[in-house]
């Protein structure tokens, strides 16, 4: 794990500069967040940990939290606020920890008791005395595919989840009730044009979701296509509001709808989309991909713009 800061080259131009490698995983990591309010990362790995990396008086990271999941883990969220960890595992499972104040306990799976999960979307809580403070901890099986993006809506206490199993869903994270389940279904016929459309409450695109952004009502999901579509949530349901053809290999004028904003962009892109990110203030989308290229959607602005990495 790297990190890097922006500095001035001899000619002024800004390009990243090594500040810390943190070394100790055995296998490829798969997710990194980094912390706001402590000099802290999380990570998640291959070789099914999930650990917190804490910056030491002597300036090493070392880890404060070593967690080993059932399997793999593929993908992370952690909420400062309210010190909440979701973990979306390999096999489409989401499990939610409390971290302690300190940063060097969360709750743990292995204290579950033997109860079923009588519905697959209900979580499991249960409550632990983990240092003197009460935890819970949930569990729930939603996707039949890894986990490829989580988040937490707090205002409206709904978590949000998309799987490569072609689906995002989101259901209340009190009572675990699905709220929703919208089904993106590979759609490729004889390499015809690409479309995507609502049927029976399913969302058909492409390929599968690979990232997502949130920023309710909207909901902004990645695909391996390379195409970014935009959901409006309304209670339990989602309307498609537009589809980004971001990374898809192809050069073409844009002309997209979003947030009832009309806007044309130009890109030349190829890749599936690997990671989102929205600027809520000012109102641009973020979106990199394999094809080492990031996008930066100006949506407030009604322009787009592309920025390849060297």
């Amino acid at each position: 794990t790297f990190a890097y800061e922006s500095v001035l080259d001899s000619t002024k131009n800004p390009v990243p500069a090594l500040l810390h490698k943190i070394e100790g995983h055995v296998a490829r990591v798969n997710d990194v967040i980094l912390l706001s309010k402590e000099e802290g990362v999380w990570t998640c790995s291959d070789d099914r940990s999930v650990r917190l990396y804490l910056k030491r008086d002597n300036g090493q990271f070392w880890p404060s939290i070593h967690k080993i999941m059932p399997v793999a883990p593929t993908c992370l969220y952690y909420s400062e606020e309210t010190s909440r960890l979701l973990v979306g595992l390999l096999n489409g499972h989401v499990y939610e920890y409390h971290v302690a104040d300190d940063y060097n306990s969360m709750s743990d799976p292995e204290a579950r008791s033997s109860q079923k999960n009588p519905i697959a979307c209900l979580p499991i809580k249960i409550s632990v005395l983990f240092l003197g403070v009460i935890t819970e901890l949930n569990r729930w099986t939603i996707h039949a595919g890894p986990i490829s993006g989580l988040g937490i809506a707090l205002n409206a206490e709904l978590v949000f989840s998309c799987s490569k199993d072609k689906s995002v869903v989101w259901h209340c994270s009190e009572t675990g009730i699905k709220r929703g389940r919208n089904l993106f279904i590979l759609m490729n016929i004889a390499r015809l044009s690409k479309s995507i459309f609502y049927v029976s409450g399913a969302f058909h695109c492409d390929s599968s979701c690979t990232a997502m952004a949130i920023d309710l009502p909207f909901v902004f999901i990645g695909d391996h296509g390379g195409n970014v579509v935009v959901l409006r949530l309304s209670g339990d349901t989602a309307q498609m509001v537009s589809k980004l053809s971001a990374h898809t290999g192809c050069f073409a004028w844009i002309y997209i709808v979003c947030l009832c904003v009309k806007l044309t962009m130009e890109a030349l892109f190829s890749g599936p989309v690997s990671s989102l990110a929205w600027n809520r203030v000012k109102e641009i989308l973020y979106s990199g991909s394999h094809d080492n290229l990031v996008i930066m959607w100006d949506i407030g602005g009604k322009r787009g713009e592309a920025y390849e990495l060297k």
